[in-house]
């Protein structure tokens, strides 16, 4: 039997799981790349963060017997979130089969899947899911989704939580002494929305994505640093590896101290562009960068930011 909870976005709902899940000392295993809430919710409820890693030249897709390496007695849930954010890529269908057939083999860890933004997907293949492949899994998943991604609603949020009844049960107890409920103006904005629409509102959107895709894989390509560049899928984000550019050897001598911070800071001093260091989303010597921006304003900062990551002295 399963159950539903609605909390102030999907932020509060991952927090809300967490909490209903995890004792003190209890391992959640995160794919890095992953969002920078994820590690420090884990141990503000007394879990242990425990990271699988992967990189630019595997596209930021953890391999698969990393995960299973990283699996213990104490692994308590797994949160796969796809499409990704940091990285704007979803896992293969492929990935998310066998995926799915190590969790067959490990019957302990619940999986958290933190579909966020589901619907913004503006490359072929669409994302698909592991209990697509054995259902039997959703009995130990927890869906998380929300309307902020999908309905630009960056401030006005709701997310929910699908789940076995047991564990929304105790979700709704957290957020009864937590908050007093999701916020009372979107619900209403939402009552009578049709969300059939959603698909067709969001076309245009994910047009001006594919084509800031587009343009982000040319103007790497023109500047020489095509190894910086991978496939973007979905989401809407984008991760630069420096050290892929000749900048990274001028900022990090030694070759493996993590300096994106310093990258970063140096790009906004100098080009006047502000990218995310990649540090908090659980890599080094990266940033993100956003895919959002006007057509004209986001080329032009492309183009900065190629001229910056080609410099070498």
């Amino acid at each position: 039997e399963f159950g539903y909870i609605i909390s102030n976005g999907g932020k509060h709902s991952i927090f809300n799981l967490l909490g209903a899940l995890i004792d003190p000392g209890d391992e959640v295993i995160l794919l890095a790349p992953y969002w920078v809430s994820y590690p420090e919710i884990i141990k503000l409820w007394g879990g242990v963060p425990v990271v699988v890693k992967s990189g630019q030249l595997d596209s930021f897709t953890p391999n698969i017997d990393d995960i299973r390496l990283a699996i213990s007695e104490r692994t308590k849930a797994i949160i796969v979130n796809s499409p990704n954010n940091p990285t704007g890529v979803h896992y293969s269908d492929k990935w998310m089969k066998d995926f799915a057939d190590l969790l067959a083999e490990n019957e302990r860890p619940f999986i958290i899947s933190d579909e966020i933004y589901f619907k913004l997907n503006y490359f072929d293949p669409k994302p698909s899911y592991f209990y697509q492949h054995r259902p039997e899994l959703i009995k130990r998943t927890a869906v998380v989704d929300g309307i902020s991604k999908s309905l630009a609603c960056t401030g006005l949020r709701i997310g929910y939580t699908i789940a076995p009844l047991g564990l929304t049960q105790a979700m709704g107890k957290i957020q009864a002494q937590t908050s007093s409920g999701p916020n009372s103006l979107i619900q209403t904005a939402l009552e009578n929305f049709d969300f059939s629409t959603i698909d067709s509102y969001l076309e245009p959107v994910k047009g001006h994505l594919r084509e800031n895709a587009k343009c982000l894989q040319e103007k790497l390509r023109k500047g020489n640093l095509s190894k910086a560049w991978y496939q973007t899928l979905s989401a809407f984000y984008f991760m630069i590896d420096f050290t892929q550019a000749p900048v990274f050897k001028k900022y990090c001598q030694d070759g493996t101290s993590d300096c994106a911070a310093e990258i970063c800071e140096q790009l906004l001093q100098q080009k006047g562009v502000a990218i995310v260091p990649s540090t908090d989303f659980g890599i080094p010597n990266a940033a993100r960068i956003s895919l959002v921006s006007k057509a004209e304003v986001f080329e032009e900062a492309i183009d900065l930011l190629v001229d910056f990551l080609n410099t070498e002295t």
